[in-house]
């Protein structure tokens, strides 16, 4: 009979797989097959979102992956309680250390205790960067879940199937409501591989995993060398997305195109990249200055702006469920949006916030919602009806929103083609011509349509 945390646990994992696409707009899983295991196990992944990062990890694995979290989140009886059913192993830090007037870290138990729960099989969550950062780029990282498996591995003198299996988490903004996710997951890691490097020197056989666990981490990873390369690459990520909707990999692996392409020429072409790199931000910063976005644009220079009579025509037809929408989820999303950013300024936090919040306040006001609606009519299928149709048109109220934004910028370009000619057709040109220049440099090919003769 299963135990009262598995139940617990079987519970959140249906639960999680229900509320995530309401949250996410795109979820996809890359070489997800190796998630699925019955070996003993060590999850690494990057931690850019905090309480998030391992829940996408429990719900996209066969297995109850326990998670390793910080020992100050012990000190409360109450979370302590909390923690220990929600299948969580303590780790101390050096400040955990100083918080209970000690000078050194004292892991050994827990690391006992990793190393029993892994020879019986179990898995084990762990973020090798040491903590959450949002920065799409390989930190450097510890090495205590290699030290983990290895102790582990010893102590059935290598005689094992235990692994550490790296995976990538590659959120578009993991702070707001319907952006996308990818899991990129990697390849196990046997760590009876590294019985002789370990009895040379434990130490060095440790650093040796730790070195795999990166390298994999680079390619299951947007992995850019600072906040310069990454902001250029997100502008170039963004012309493409302009032109046509991709899958989550097929962006990924452009992504990394990018990246690489990025580099080769900064390499061999120097002062050609870096003119590309000021035109780039140039086109930007003019978009951002006339309050447009790149999409509206795009459809400019490929003539493919739609008809104002039928944006109109779907905003006016569709504004009565946008209403119904907007007004029966507007006291959720304003709570759960207000308290995330009270509780934190930090950004790795505010999407777990949101998620949280978001994930107990929509519960709870509909219900409320729906009983007022009962109370006040005393039909009960009147109040189904109202109550299944909330998140549904919720959701209609997100997309139409998304889509009243989209006419609004393509009414502004048209209406700074009327007052501003030069500068909406310089707008029009500037992008065409860096598509031109994409295509001569090497990146993956952009058709490039007639520049239209006006806006």
């Amino acid at each position: 009979m299963p135990s009262l945390s598995d139940t617990i646990y079987e519970a959140w994992r249906v639960t999680f797989n229900t509320t995530f696409p309401l949250f996410y707009s795109d979820i996809a899983t890359n070489n997800g097959e190796t998630l699925h295991f019955d070996n003993g196990c060590i999850v690494v992944c990057n931690h850019p979102c905090t309480l998030m990062d391992p829940l996408h990890l429990a719900v996209n694995s066969n297995r109850s992956i326990h998670f390793v979290v910080n020992a100050s989140l012990y000190v409360h009886p109450v979370s302590r309680k909390f923690f220990q059913t929600m299948y969580s192993i303590p780790i101390e830090r050096q400040e955990d250390a100083k918080n209970r007037g000690a000078k050194k870290v004292d892991n050994k138990n827990s690391f006992s205790v990793c190393s029993n729960f892994l020879n019986n099989n179990g898995s084990i969550f762990m973020a090798p960067q040491g903590g959450s950062y949002m920065e799409r780029r390989v930190r450097k990282l510890k090495t205590g879940a290699a030290r983990i498996a290895l102790a582990a591995a010893s102590e059935k003198k290598f005689d094992t199937n235990l692994t550490i299996l790296p995976v990538g988490l590659n959120y578009s903004d993991p702070r707001y409501f319907r952006s996308t996710i990818l899991v990129n997951s990697g390849e196990h890691i046997r760590i009876a591989d590294f019985k002789e490097a370990y009895e040379r020197d434990a130490f060095g056989a440790a650093q040796l995993i730790t070195k795999e666990i990166a390298k994999q981490f680079e390619q299951l990873m947007i992995d850019t060398i600072d906040e310069e390369e990454d902001s250029f690459v997100r502008k170039i990520e963004t012309l493409y997305a302009s032109e046509e909707k991709r899958s989550l990999i097929d962006d990924f692996n452009l992504s990394k195109v990018i990246i690489s392409q990025g580099r080769e020429q900064k390499k061999n072409n120097p002062s050609s990249f870096q003119e590309f790199e000021k035109n780039v931000t140039t086109y930007f910063d003019n978009i951002d200055t006339a309050k447009l976005t790149d999409k509206t644009i795009q459809l400019a220079a490929n003539n493919s702006t739609p008809s104002s009579f039928i944006s109109i025509l779907k905003i006016i037809l569709g504004f009565p469920f946008f209403l119904y929408g907007a007004i029966n989820s507007m006291i959720p999303a304003f709570v759960a949006k207000s308290i995330a950013h009270k509780l934190s300024s930090i950004k790795e936090y505010i999407g777990t916030y949101k998620f949280v919040f978001g994930f107990f306040g929509f519960p709870f006001f509909y219900a409320i919602q729906s009983w007022l609606v009962y109370h006040f009519t005393g039909s009960g299928w009147l109040t189904l009806v109202y109550f299944l149709s909330l998140i549904p048109l919720g959701l209609f109220a997100w997309r139409y929103g998304v889509f009243a934004k989209g006419f609004s910028n393509q009414q502004k370009l048209r209406s700074l083609a009327r007052s501003k000619k030069d500068t909406a057709e310089q707008l029009v040109n500037s992008r065409n011509e860096l598509i031109h220049k994409l295509n001569k440099l090497g990146y993956p090919n952009i058709n490039l349509k007639q520049v239209p003769q006006s806006v």
